[in-house]
């Protein structure tokens, strides 16, 4: 928990945490992670600072499918507990927008925002399907999260790119280090081949991510 409020207070306050992530580094372990800014806990305590200048702030919280999950108004410095799932583990990845506006006697002063990502494989085993008539195998999950680092490679930002045939490319230019989500909205992601590219400087990475009757191949370059 304590490493959810760093990585999120270090965000919203504009500091880059990007120093903190070593290049080509593996960090399995949860305290060794606080620069990916990824949910630990079912409850995550937000600290929540009234923009200088300001006399209230609104604290918004929003998920991958556009859905307000959290709209909270403060006129003092607070903690706010925000409790992100019930249960041992949440139903599915998740990628979390925190906006805190401030404001004075009405007017807008302050926007500050940071990102928080949910990873349903954080909260124990992943579940593995060795039958493929199970459900689950129809097709790949909606959201997809992603972690990234620009120090993977020679440069301060990335880009990556998500593709399949017959489907509108998508691109985001990201900087730093955290986590990217996207909501892959239609049947056609649902199926078939997937295939990422992340570009920093002059080196790529690549990657597909295949559907087949049978299971799912993941293929790496």
């Amino acid at each position: 928990m304590k490493i959810i409020v760093l990585c999120l207070c270090a965000t919203i306050a504009g500091v880059s945490v990007a120093d903190t992530s070593a290049p080509v580094r593996i960090v399995p372990k949860a305290v060794s992670t606080a620069h990916w800014a990824s949910i630990r806990s079912s409850v995550v305590s937000i600290p929540v600072v009234i923009p200088e200048g300001c006399d209230s702030a609104t604290l918004a919280i929003t998920n991958l499918a556009g859905e307000v999950v959290v709209s909270q108004s403060f006129d003092s410095d607070a903690t706010y507990a925000w409790t992100v799932f019930t249960g041992a583990a949440p139903k599915e990845d998740d990628f979390f927008t925190l906006t805190l506006t401030g404001t004075y006697s009405g007017t807008l002063l302050s926007v500050q925002t940071a990102t928080l990502a949910l990873v349903k494989g954080a909260f124990g085993a992943v579940e593995a399907w060795t039958d493929p008539s199970v459900p689950a195998w129809r097709w790949a999950g909606d959201n997809l999260v992603l972690p990234y680092s620009c120090k993977w490679g020679a440069a301060e930002t990335t880009e990556l790119e998500i593709s399949k045939v017959g489907v509108d490319m998508v691109a985001a230019e990201l900087a730093g280090v955290g986590w990217y989500g996207k909501r892959l909205r239609g049947t056609a992601w649902k199926s078939g081949d997937v295939s990422l590219a992340l570009t920093c400087g002059e080196d790529e990475w690549m990657a597909t991510v295949r559907r087949l009757a049978g299971g799912m191949i993941l293929s790496f370059k």
